[in-house]
């Protein structure tokens, strides 16, 4: 969800007074409409949740496993940022995609089998790797699950999917298939977009129109446009989770320290 829809709906739900008994409808794009969908659940609010496509969902749980076999108490912080980067993300991915069913039937069947029960669909990400692959290639796709799924199975937030949203009503949503949802207030959360889309409000369309791709992975495999040259001479993206940018993030200080000292130069780091 944008800030200024967040924003936008605070405001509604604070000038109304009554925002317990409101009834939601939830436009899905990406995974942070499952936790606001849950915020709403908590505090009383009758809400269904469109979901416009299927959704990679992983308990927290079940990510602090995987993680645990490289990040432990014993393990310094730096050593572990090194393992954790070591392999090929192709490797990495092959890696991914065995185990991503061996969790999905030791630890997260139960919550897997409870989503599809109550029709909220779900997939093993890109290429069957999970969230890896979705966060590394996509930015997106997923629900790291802290109690959603829950509310999802026992009915305190409803699914809505299978057709197209068509148009707004008076009341509410019309979906393609000729159904209608009532809602009070509707929530778009419609996630991130392209990472340079912003570079033109702020650099300007010039310096904008000279960036290469940003996120992603390129023809090697290789995160696009992030922690190194992006097409424009002192313009650096610095994208990823914490443990990306503690260790990317010293590469990126070589080569702007490099180029400031006159040991290499943009060439020699357009790759």
């Amino acid at each position: 969800m944008s800030t200024s829809t967040l924003y936008n709906l605070a405001w509604v739900c604070e000038d109304s007074g009554d925002i317990a008994m409101a009834k939601e409808a939830y436009d899905k794009l990406l995974a942070r409409h499952h936790d606001i969908a849950q915020d709403f659940c908590t505090h009383g609010v009758d809400i269904t949740m469109y979901q416009r496509s299927s959704t990679f969902v992983i308990p927290t749980e079940s990510v602090a496993a995987m993680l645990g076999a490289v990040y432990k108490d014993d393990v310094p912080t730096e050593l572990a940022d090194t393992y954790n980067t070591s392999l090929p993300l192709a490797v990495v991915r092959r890696l991914h995609q065995r185990m991503v069913h061996m969790v999905a039937e030791a630890a997260d069947e139960e919550i897997l089998d409870g989503l599809a029960k109550v029709g909220s669909k779900t997939n093993p990400g890109i290429h069957g790797a999970g969230i890896m692959s979705l966060i590394l290639e996509r930015g997106g796709g997923h629900h790291i699950d802290t109690r959603a799924s829950k509310s999802i199975i026992d009915g305190g937030i409803k699914i809505k999917n299978g057709s197209a949203i068509e148009s707004y009503t008076e009341n509410g949503l019309r979906f393609a298939d000729g159904t209608e949802l009532q809602a009070d207030v509707i929530v778009f959360a419609t996630g991130y977009g392209d990472p340079r889309d912003f570079m033109h409000e702020v650099c300007g369309d010039e310096v904008a129109s000279k960036i290469t791709r940003v996120w992603g992975l390129d023809e090697e495999g290789q995160s696009a446009g992030v922690w190194r040259y992006c097409g424009h001479d002192g313009v650096w993206f610095a994208n990823g989770n914490l443990a990306l940018s503690r260790f990317h993030s010293l590469h990126l200080a070589l080569q702007i320290k490099a180029i400031e000292e006159g040991i290499v130069n943009k060439a020699d780091v357009v790759i």
